[in-house]
């Protein structure tokens, strides 16, 4: 009850309802930090948080605060320049809300089904409204565009409602380059009903599993759950967690910042957090990592390759090892390379082995036989074909690739 409580700002009856129960509890001491926090009494704050440490409370620089959110426009207020760069980046476009459906290029001729020509798809514009109507044979079916899947770079998966209000995936999608509209990635060649060549009903978990990778603040309301948008895309707090308990403390000047500080975790709890949206479906093929299915989760295949698991703690390698989760990607491979030869090279390879404590195995691995000094990534780390349709994507399972013979290592679409 607090933890709800404090995570709609009510710090007050937070303090009320834990004052009123609290034991020599560690946890409920530092629910009351945050609730003395949310009130504006900093020195109760500091004497709830020094108790709950004493009692044996961690201080885990990955814990979510019971908060409010913020919204990313606040933090970029003091986070400038990297609050700017996320914002343009394609992770805060992965969820383009209905006031925003000009960015879809609706053709301006009926479409062909991708697999059957005798079915036809149209849109149209009725106001502010998109809606995609489909024929097949003599029926109709009908939907209205309100909301966008993807940030356009691999390309925008187009969601709306049909006439009895199901939430429809839609039959066709829109992939970047010179592909535009085709066939929409896990959608059957030859539906099973008619109406599902329009598209393919949601059920809600299915909604809700991909509004939780594509926006930042969903609110569910149940019975019948439905779902609200209040920011989308993945932005600021996606990552960090709600904001609200940060700015009261840094405006009260409280001894920790109040927030999830990613740089401070461990390997292992980066690459957690990536993976809440870059790893696979537990139904999905687990085996081989260049499967198609798998290439397109880096979270699944990334800790199976031995530079993870035989890293020593203390080189924390994990995915900011390689990206900057405020911008794009980096597409020129130097940059990569020089991040395998932080470790993979001459200067390092003794202190290296040492602290695996796997000297005699690894040592002997540390060079490549082949080239020394660059194109790390374009044999250990390839792109490869993946599940979703006209997109590569990198094999993060690094190791000696076995079947390179024949792969385009320089295709430019190759992306994280």
């Amino acid at each position: 009850m607090a933890r709800s409580l404090l995570e709609q700002g009510q710090g007050e009856l937070a303090w009320e309802t834990l004052a009123a129960r609290v034991r020599p509890d560690a946890e409920a001491h530092w629910l009351l930090s945050r609730a003395a926090l949310q009130r504006g009494d900093l020195q109760t704050a500091e004497s709830a948080l020094s108790e709950a440490r004493t009692l044996g409370f961690d201080d885990d620089p990955m814990r979510v605060e019971p908060a409010v959110y913020v919204g990313s426009d606040r933090c970029v207020s003091c986070h400038g320049e990297i609050g700017r760069d996320q914002q343009t980046s394609h992770h805060a476009s992965t969820f383009t809300g209905v006031a925003d459906l000009d960015q879809l290029p609706i053709p301006d001729e009926p479409l062909a089904d991708p697999e059957d020509p005798e079915v036809i798809h149209s849109f149209r514009r009725d106001g502010d409204q998109i809606i995609v109507e489909t024929s097949v044979a003599d029926e109709r079916f009908e939907l209205v565009l309100s909301h966008l899947m993807g940030s356009g770079h691999h390309g925008f998966t187009p969601v709306g409602i049909d006439r009895f209000g199901n939430v429809v995936e839609l039959r066709l999608s829109h992939y970047a380059g010179d592909v535009g509209w085709d066939l929409t990635t896990g959608h059957l060649p030859r539906p099973g009903f008619p109406s599902e060549f329009l598209g393919r009903p949601l059920p809600e978990h299915e909604q809700q599993s991909c509004l939780n990778c594509h926006t930042t603040h969903l609110q569910t309301n149940s019975s019948p759950p439905q779902f609200t948008v209040l920011e989308g895309g993945v932005r600021c707090e996606r990552c960090h967690g709600p904001g609200g308990n940060h700015l009261a403390a840094v405006e009260g000047g409280f001894s920790e910042p109040a927030i999830v500080r990613p740089r401070l975790g461990s390997a292992n709890q980066v690459v957690n957090l990536c993976a809440d949206c870059h790893r696979a479906s537990e139904s999905g093929p687990q085996d081989e990592s260049s499967n198609p299915f798998l290439v397109r989760f880096q979270a699944t295949t990334f800790v199976r390759s031995a530079c993870y698991t035989q890293s020593p703690t203390s080189a924390k390698f994990d995915c900011v090892s390689c990206h900057n989760p405020h911008r794009n990607v980096e597409t020129n491979p130097t940059h990569y390379d020089t991040v395998c030869l932080s470790c993979h090279s001459d200067s390092r390879s003794n202190d290296f082995a040492r602290a695996s404590r796997q000297p005699q195995d690894l040592a002997s691995t540390l060079f490549c036989p082949i080239e020394t000094t660059q194109s790390c990534v374009t044999c250990h780390m390839p792109p490869r074909e993946s599940s979703m349709r006209h997109t590569r994507f990198t094999d993060h399972h690094i190791r000696v690739q076995a079947d390179l013979e024949g792969l385009d290592l320089t295709d430019p679409r190759a992306e994280e």
